[in-house]
């Protein structure tokens, strides 16, 4: 029993010494970051009366463009605190130390060109697609997935319609510089609360995708009394650009005078876009086994997190080849 009484008093001991309890509160902030891969782009799947109980095999390639979006990222903005000083030239020739304040933390540059294989399984109303996706830029190669479900018309009439909605994953490689600010409360019980704050700077570098989806509606002609056919579609395409915790800290910290490099991840960085698009195109069937597809595909950023441009400008041609089920 004495044992038991003398474990009591040390946990109440320890309890009044240690304190009741500690909150951690993480703000994060991003100086500048660049993001370098492609936007999402689905692939185009006309109904025709071949389409259907066919397995088809398309070969897609996309004129990325090469103008970069520029934006702030949300909750970061430019707070001129987390630009230190530097050496400015003025227009007389003369220098003087300045914070330099850039207009956006954040731009995205395309790759101009990108691609992709698409696989298409489609029976008389429904239809399963999967396939990957491939660019290359400033030497480096990159590759992703998408996979998705399909419902389309099953009558044969001279416009159908199908409705596409999948998910995709596209890696992107980013360097962003961080400032983060981790605010430690603690409750004591028999004192006042007390609060720490540290401030933290990091730099990371690193190649990361992060799951999308997609959602696409294509209007089409289906004559074969006509030379080519034409379809419209629209889009709408939610993508992660950056997404990471920032982990390579470039501030020091000191332990009885001596350096310690640290490592340790803190604050979350998640940012996302959104485009709606209308993407109008023809396409031609030499022969039921073979389909050729192109168009312009036009898409307008709706989340705010890019200021200009603002609408991208995509052009793009696909072969398929058809396998009957």
């Amino acid at each position: 029993m004495t044992t038991v009484r003398i474990a009591a008093f040390a946990a109440i001991l320890t309890l009044a010494l240690t304190g009741c309890s500690t909150t951690e509160q993480v703000q994060t902030y991003i100086r500048d970051a660049h993001v370098t891969g492609p936007v999402a782009t689905p692939p185009v799947h006309v109904v025709t009366d071949h389409a259907k109980n066919a397995l088809t095999f398309s070969f897609y390639a996309v004129q990325q463009g090469k103008d970069n979006l520029a934006g702030n990222i949300e909750g970061s903005g430019t707070n001129g605190w987390l630009y230190v000083p530097e050496l400015v030239q003025r227009h007389d020739g003369s220098t003087v130390y300045a914070r330099v304040i850039p207009q956006y933390n954040m731009d995205w540059k395309r790759p101009e060109f990108s691609g992709g294989i698409d696989l298409d399984v489609a029976w008389e109303g429904t239809a399963l697609s999967f396939g990957g996706t491939f660019s290359r830029a400033s030497g480096a190669s990159r590759f992703g997935w998408q996979a998705g479900v399909g419902f389309f018309t099953r009558e044969q009439k001279p416009v159908r319609v199908r409705l596409d909605l999948g998910l995709f994953a596209h890696y992107l490689e980013y360097q962003a510089r961080t400032a983060t600010i981790t605010t430690v409360k603690t409750e004591w019980i028999f004192s006042s609360p007390t609060t720490s704050v540290d401030t933290a700077y990091y730099f990371d570098r690193d190649t990361k995708g992060g799951i999308g989806y997609y959602g696409t509606l294509t209007i089409n002609t289906a004559l074969p009394s006509w030379p080519l056919d034409f379809f419209l579609q629209f889009n709408y395409i939610n993508q992660p650009v950056l997404s990471y915790t920032p982990v390579s800290r470039t501030t020091t910290d000191f332990l009885l005078f001596l350096p310690i490099q640290s490592t340790s991840g803190s604050g979350d960085v998640a940012t996302r876009a959104s485009f709606i698009g209308l993407t109008p195109g023809i396409y031609i069937e030499p022969s039921p086994d073979l389909i050729l597809t192109g168009g312009v595909r036009t898409l307008l950023d709706v989340s705010d997190t890019f200021k200009e441009p603002n609408i991208i400008v995509m052009p793009f041609v696909q072969l398929g080849f058809r396998v009957g089920l």
